[in-house]
């Protein structure tokens, strides 16, 4: 279930949840006026705004009763033949389904903590695994390193960061061809709670170690071949 499922339930119930409006009755018009209406508006409701809006208008024409009065009748039995219903559900239902839903999101919001702890244990072991792999293969390249994903779980190749996707760390050469921003991201995610250092040269070793290839001197640098 995803964030915006739970969302569009939560919003729901939200307006269901609204408290009932009941039906302003009409002004006074020199009649008894009609008993205040159910929630939703029944059958008699509506036959008692009738009557009362027909009784209205023989005063109006009568002149016994004014404009207000009479339009304060019409505007009352339109109000409430408009706020009645036949499938309506009984007001016992309406609840019964705020109850169900308030269940169901947070079975909702267990189970998704459940599968963070899931993702979670997964990508330890990932992790474990995936830097024991890229420690035999040298400097990566012709056998390219595998994904380590970050502390909390996120799989850093292709995530967006300055609107540009992060390198696939596949070699020695790909990391140490990192730029600044990039490297200051990668070094965040593998070490959240320290500082991350200034210096390039520190960032990059420390970005190896994380993904399980601490021996830098296995690039051959150009500088440095036979």
């Amino acid at each position: 279930m995803s964030d915006s499922s739970l969302t569009d339930i939560e919003d729901e119930d939200v307006q269901n949840a609204q408290p009932a409006v009941l039906i302003q009755l009409p002004i006074e018009a020199g009649l008894d006026l009609p008993p205040q209406t159910h929630i939703p508006p029944s059958d008699f409701d509506i036959c008692q705004a009738k009557l009362y809006e027909r009784e209205v208008e023989y005063n109006y024409m009568r002149r016994q009763a004014n404009n207000a009065q009479f339009a304060s009748a019409i505007k009352y039995k339109a109000s409430v033949v408009a706020a009645s219903d036949n499938n309506a559900a009984p007001a016992w239902f309406n609840q019964s389904m705020r109850d169900l839903r308030r269940d169901m999101r947070r079975g909702f919001q267990r189970l998704r903590r459940r599968l963070d702890d899931t993702n979670r244990r997964l990508a330890d072991t990932q992790r474990t695994s995936g830097k024991v792999y890229n420690s035999t293969n040298a400097k990566g390249g012709a056998v390219p390193f595998v994904q380590i994903p970050w502390e909390d779980g996120t799989y850093p190749w292709g995530f967006v960061h300055r609107n540009q996707p992060l390198p696939a760390l596949t070699s020695v050469a790909v990391v140490e061809g990192l730029d600044g921003h990039q490297s200051r991201k990668i070094y965040h995610g593998y070490y959240p709670n320290n500082d991350v250092p200034e210096n390039q040269e520190e960032r990059v070793t420390a970005i190896l170690v994380a993904i399980g290839c601490a021996d830098r001197s296995r690039l051959v640098r150009p500088d440095h071949a036979e």
